[in-house]
């Protein structure tokens, strides 16, 4: 993207639609905008207008041409944000003459899809189209309640089109959803002391994390370095981090694709022996803050060199000594490793199953109940030889968790060099956490106040944050900021991780007008050997692993003390509440804090803590529990929005009797209707038609078409899930009936309804 001068007055748009089903053979949709609105704040004076509404793509055209001329006069670009930019863009590519006569010679250096359908930015000559979810990572109604401008109500279902005349409330509906997201971005603007313009502001949430640790000069201190001729050199931290991480890049095409694989499966677990069981007193254990704490404490691999000869036997001399121990261990192993395993006789040796299908090559030759034995994603059994992709990580877990033969190592590498995180990744972290305790304490001053205070700048010592919360007008208003600033700076801190998960090799994506379709372009290896590198993949990589590590270690140490582990969730883990599960967690938190140097102690960082006792819980599967716990009941169920409201008016529905609400309502087959969850999924289908709907005729292409669906928890009619429900069944000893059957819940939360 050229780098002119950009504009101090930024524009927010925001489009409102119509969805009509076509009546002919295939039932299509079509939608179609009916109105528009456009406003403006300026950055450096904080003012907001209402700048105009129109009804047609020929009215917005002509704004977006005018717009660009006035730039193009005063030698601008013009920042545009628009609010989900992916679901604006699917209307604008086809519709607006601006969007197709632009695109179709557009530079790739001025767009960026993270994939099909799904825009970062779009440059088009003068104008940045900019996605202000993908920056402040929230919905219009939460930004709203954080600024005190509350969304206002429509009717969606109301079919209008630009002949239907507007009313003033839903003009005014229009213009709040644009002034809620420019005062919003305004805000995270104003409040971030090292953005001193529009073009400071990144794209995303991450580039902000970023964008702060590169400004601030307390992490980003200037220092001595030997460049890689053997020079000394000056300058900052993170030109050294840059350096290394360069140095850190994979070596060839083949060692990419390796990497990539090894980061493939996280580690989501639910026991399938405990399928829809309700189990009483358990308790789940939280990390606190992991992945900043393996970046404090472990040790990190590079320089990995590619073993030749004697693979196999090499494998075996390098891994012969492991044992659990070596999860929590700082320096993983005596020698770090990634490979290509083949093994046979695969068996789990507990009832706990953390091998995922991600790390098999070519999964297609299993044939579940046949040569394997698989649930949800996790191996049981495998009576045939199968190869994987393994980090040493992976092959602990495999040794540790599995009895198993190794039939050959197709492919090893070993680490030359293993260092601690370097000085700018460090300062980041504790930078980061320094703010997180800090605002931490802020927000239980002004929690136990309770009531609106002054503050001084003994309870409050950051000047910043001290004049906001002085500055509101009520105790709701101080509170809300502080939860604000000690959200984002929670943000930060787990974005010093997700900075570096990003993929090494990139499919690109363009829009292509004349087919009306995305094409993958695909970057190749020297591409990425030309490119700056700003982030360590080797980190993307292993930040996970040890983190999974870490919490395989009290996973194995609950097993060889008989307790279960019923659920484990990337950084928490559930197991029967006992003294004896408690004395584990205190031994491996000593472990915790003594891996940690001294000086990073005061961080707290990695410990488990006891989230919360719950008096019951139940699961279907991974992303998939019900707990009751301090007398209320929640609902963590994977595609259910809403799922805790919901499952506590089916409670009331069975008059408080929550096994048999489980039993009815909570299986495999539970279908809740459209109606009922309000879920609506993207068909992107850019067919073009004539409408004739009433006076309003004209011919356009349809954009993304939202489609009210039903949700169907662990759908029994898909073999896959049918599968694994009668494998749980042949294992455990349950009842096909009792674990599958239909059953419909419809109707309204306040008149909800169970079909059995």
């Amino acid at each position: 993207m050229k780098k002119n001068k950009i504009s101090d007055i930024v524009f927010g748009l925001d489009i409102e639609t119509s969805t009509i089903e076509i009546k002919n053979s295939e039932n299509e949709y079509c939608s179609f905008m009916y109105s528009f609105c456009v406003s403006n704040l300026d950055f450096k004076t904080g003012i907001y207008k209402d700048i105009t509404i129109g009804r047609t793509y020929k009215d917005l055209d002509k704004f977006l041409y005018d717009l660009n001329n006035k730039a193009a006069e005063k030698d601008i670009d013009i920042v545009i944000y628009i609010h989900n930019l992916s679901y604006e863009f699917s209307f604008f590519c086809n519709n607006l003459k601006f969007f197709t006569s632009n695109l179709e010679s557009i530079s790739e250096k001025d767009f960026l899809f993270l994939e099909s359908n799904k825009p970062l930015f779009i440059k088009l000559d003068r104008l940045i189209f900019k996605c202000s979810y993908l920056l402040t990572g929230k919905s219009i109604k939460k930004l709203g309640d954080e600024i005190g401008l509350q969304k206002l109500d429509y009717n969606y279902k109301k079919l209008r089109t630009p002949k239907t005349k507007m009313t003033e409330k839903e003009i005014k509906y229009n213009f709040r959803d644009v002034e809620i997201m420019l005062k919003s971005v305004y805000k995270l603007f104003k409040n971030n002391k090292y953005m001193k313009s529009v073009k400071d502001i990144p794209f995303t949430k991450t580039g902000i994390m970023r964008f702060n640790c590169e400004q601030n000069k307390n992490v980003n201190e200037r220092t001595e370095f030997i460049n890689k001729k053997g020079k000394k050199r000056k300058g900052t931290l993170l030109r050294l981090n840059n350096f290394i991480c360069h140095q850190e890049k994979a070596k060839d095409y083949s060692q990419i694709r390796l990497w990539q694989n090894l980061f493939q499966g996280g580690l989501v677990y639910s026991n399938p022996k405990y399928t829809s069981d309700v189990i009483e007193n358990v308790a789940s254990y939280d990390f606190k803050s992991d992945y900043p704490y393996q970046m404090l404490y472990r040790y990190y691999p590079s320089n990995f060199e590619r073993v030749v000869e004697n693979k196999t036997e090499k494998l075996f001399e390098i891994t012969r000594k492991l044992t659990y121990k070596n999860f929590v261990y700082k320096k993983f192993s005596d020698s770090m490793f990634n490979c290509v395993v083949e093994v046979k006789e695969l068996e789990s040796k507990f009832e706990f199953y953390p091998l995922s299908t991600s790390k098999i090559i070519n999964p297609s030759k299993l044939k579940n109940m046949r040569n394997c034995l698989i649930i949800n994603g996790k191996i049981l059994k495998c009576y045939t030889p199968i190869k994987m992709y393994m980090s040493c990580v992976d092959f602990l877990t495999l040794k540790v968790f599995y009895n198993f033969k190794i039939v050959k190592c197709h492919y090893l590498e070993i680490a030359r060099h293993y260092e601690p995180s370097n000085k700018f990744k460090l300062n980041s972290v504790l930078y980061n956490a320094k703010k997180k305790i800090e605002f931490s304490k802020y927000l239980k001053i002004i929690e136990d106040q309770n009531e609106f205070k002054i503050y001084s700048n003994d309870e409050i010592t950051d000047n910043d944050i001290l004049k906001e919360i002085n500055d509101s007008s009520d105790y709701y208003e101080q509170l809300e900021k502080i939860k604000f600033n000690y959200q984002n700076v929670k943000a930060d801190l787990n974005a010093l991780y997700g900075d570096n998960a990003q993929h090494l090799i990139h499919t690109k994506y363009i829009y292509d007008v004349e087919m009306r379709e995305y094409i993958k372009q695909k970057e190749t290896f020297e591409d990425y050997e030309k490119s700056r590198v700003k982030t360590s993949y080797i980190y993307g990589l292993y930040v996970p692993q040890f983190a999974r590590a870490s919490i395989l270690y009290i996973a194995y140490k609950f097993l060889i003390n008989d307790l279960p582990v019923l659920y484990i969730d990337t950084d928490s883990i559930k197991t029967i509440n006992c003294e004896k599960a408690e004395k584990l967690v205190d031994d491996f938190n000593i472990i915790q804090i003594k891996n940690l140097k001294e000086e990073f102690r005061f961080t707290k960082f990695g410990i488990l803590e006891k989230e919360y006792v719950a008096k019951k819980f139940t699961s279907l599967g991974t992303k998939s529990y019900i707990t009751i716990k301090n007398g209320k009941l929640f609902a963590t169920i994977s595609g259910l929005p809403h799922a805790s409201q919901l499952y506590n008016k089916l409670l009331e529905y069975y008059d408080g009797n929550f096994e048999e609400m489980i039993e009815n309502c909570y299986h495999y087959g539970v279908m809740f209707d459209s109606a009922l969850v309000k879920k609506t999924t993207s068909i992107y289908n850019y067919n073009t038609h004539k409408l004739e709907i009433g006076k309003y005729k004209e011919t356009v292409t349809s954009g993304a078409v939202l489609k009210d669906v039903d949700v169907t928890m662990r759908d029994f009619t898909s073999n896959i899930w049918l599968l694994y429900a009668k494998i749980i069944c042949k294992l455990y000893h349950k009842r096909f009936e009792d674990l599958c059957f239909n059953c419909k819940i419809t109707g309204t939360l306040e008149n909800i309804n169970v079909e059995i």
